[in-house]
């Protein structure tokens, strides 16, 4: 009886646990200059419902810049002739996208990013990280869901006069567990398994007598 007991408080607590929580990000990252920012770069599935959720951050190094223009390849479709901006969410108070209009210039570095879109009030704010969200279609996010990320910025170096092209098309997955918010039917589960379990070895040691 205590293993099908057993068994069963397992049972909830993987169904409180749920599915799997993805998340991608992106290394090895290609620079057009020598002033190689340290780019975090990450896109996941569960910060907001319903969207994958882009974080960029430009690191924890001294060398900054301000981020004007971004761009990405992707399997899915969000916009037939470049991206359609209505898709695009800003999870950033003061940050907002627009049309390039040169902001997403990559010439030079090989690559033409699918989808890219403007960053910030050219000239007039300082980006340095943002987050924003496309949605998800209902689609699995595995790394090829991202194939390439791509950063224009200006402003970049001592001097803040250089500018860079930098990309990344190294995606790597990592999935954790993901709880669903369901702690109390867990700790439950679990309490109530240990109780259980002490019971039954004190059954088994208590001294029989004849």
């Amino acid at each position: 009886m205590l293993v099908r007991i057993s068994l069963f408080l397992a049972l909830v607590v993987f169904a409180a646990a749920g599915a799997q929580a993805t998340t991608v990000s992106f290394g090895d990252w290609v620079y057009n200059t020598t002033d190689q920012i340290d780019w975090r770069v990450s896109v996941d599935d569960e910060s907001n419902e319903g969207y994958f959720t882009f974080n960029i951050d430009i690191g924890d190094q001294t060398l900054t810049g301000d981020v004007i223009g971004f761009g990405f390849n992707s399997e899915l479709n969000f916009g037939s002739s470049g991206i359609n901006l209505d898709l695009v969410e800003s999870f950033t108070d003061g940050v907002a996208f627009g049309n390039c209009r040169g902001a997403c210039n990559f010439n030079g570095t090989g690559i033409n990013p699918e989808y890219a879109f403007s960053v910030g009030a050219l000239g007039q704010d300082f980006v340095s990280r943002f987050s924003f969200g496309l949605p998800t279609f209902g689609a699995t996010l595995t790394a090829n869901t991202f194939s390439l990320t791509a950063i224009r910025a200006l402003q970049v170096g001592d001097d803040r006069e250089n500018s860079v092209k930098d990309y990344s098309a190294t995606a790597t997955v990592v999935a954790v567990p993901e709880l669903n918010g369901n702690w109390a039917v867990i700790v439950a589960a679990l309490l109530l398994s240990c109780l259980l379990l002490k019971q039954h070895r004190t059954v088994r040691l208590a001294p029989r007598f004849a």
